[in-house]
């Protein structure tokens, strides 16, 4: 029997017929104020590590401050500093100033195409999803998401892109599209390495724990650039944001909108913003291209919802940065 796919965001399709997108997961203002708060408790980090080209996972715990302490060893090997925000880099590519594909968007929808050969749109990245759903290893049903690179090799997007709950488990098949501009997803594309997860999402569905760090295979930063990332333990209300990603119901084009964070938890983020399915794991970020969380849902109109990056996110993205690094740099 199929199994029903029960995470949000993705647009499903079959090998033959396009589905309706998935029914978002909606939460309101009042419903964030009540979130449970862990972080006071957050001195044992969980995640759970996924080995893409073996098909294995591992469970790891690390103490908060044993792993802190390793980046900052890392970075001072390096000869860099550790700070709250790192900056996005930009590798030369023109920033985009005026909407050059012809589409257009009306009624009230506020979101517009955008150029991702231009910066910063050429850092967020197109995902071609596919989960196994008859036990035999091969990707048979497809979604689509989004991700945004975070270095040379590093992506990051929401957790429900690669996991698909108990009854579905990992992604079985992980296409990503760099600079994708078109209807029909091409034959050129690229696979993840590994990617992280908080044992707190894949063992219970916390969605506080909505996001996922992903190791590429290959260098994409290099050519692409990558975007600044940065945390805070307080609020975040009233920033200027942008998020921008690949919608469902403009298969294969990248749309952007703007507008202001108007509630924030230690978790998450409201903002007023309009998105569509296929548009999770988009990067949620400001004029300087830092990314402050990843959009994962819907909530009460107007706004929508991201996943903050906290501490741990940050911690896990600055190590596999600081690896690529090493690696690539």
């Amino acid at each position: 029997m199929k199994k029903s796919f029960k995470r949000i965001s993705l647009f499903l399709f079959s090998a033959v017929i396009m589905t309706s997108s998935l029914p978002a997961m909606t939460f309101s203002a009042s419903a964030l104020s009540n979130e449970k708060v862990y972080a006071g408790n957050e001195q044992i980090w969980e995640t759970v590590t996924y080995d893409y080209v073996t098909k294995t996972e591992k469970v790891e715990q690390v103490e908060k401050s044993s792993f802190k302490a390793d980046i900052q060893s890392k970075l001072q090997s390096m000869g860099l500093t550790e700070e709250n925000i790192t900056q996005a880099y930009n590798p030369g590519i023109p920033e985009q100033s005026d909407i050059i594909i012809p589409q257009a968007v009306h009624g009230d929808d506020d979101r517009d195409p955008v150029n991702p050969n231009n910066s910063p749109y050429c850092r967020i990245l197109a995902l071609k999803l596919g989960q196994d759903t008859n036990g035999n290893g091969v990707a048979d049903t497809w979604g689509y998401g989004t991700g945004f690179l975070e270095g040379y090799d590093v992506m990051a997007t929401a957790g429900h892109c690669f996991w698909g709950g108990s009854s579905r488990g990992w992604v079985e098949e992980c296409r990503i599209y760099v600079r994708q501009n078109s209807g029909t997803y091409g034959s050129t594309f690229y696979y993840p390495l590994n990617w992280t997860c908080a044992a707190n999402y894949t063992s219970s569905g916390d969605t506080n724990y909505d996001w996922c760090a992903v190791t590429l295979q290959n260098n994409l930063g290099s050519a692409n650039g990558w975007f600044g990332k940065g945390w805070s333990s307080g609020s975040i209300n009233g920033k200027s944001v942008t998020v921008s990603g690949y919608p469902g119901d403009h298969l294969g084009f990248q749309y952007k909108d703007n507008g202001t964070t108007s509630g924030s938890t230690t978790y998450k983020v409201l903002y007023d913003i309009d998105t569509a399915g296929g548009q999770s794991g988009s990067p949620v970020y400001d004029s300087n291209g830092i990314v402050w969380a990843i959009h994962t849902y819907s909530s009460s109109s107007p706004n929508n919802c991201g996943n903050r990056i906290t501490e741990w996110l940050y911690t896990i993205l600055q190590n596999k940065y600081l690896e690529g690094v090493k690696k690539w740099g």
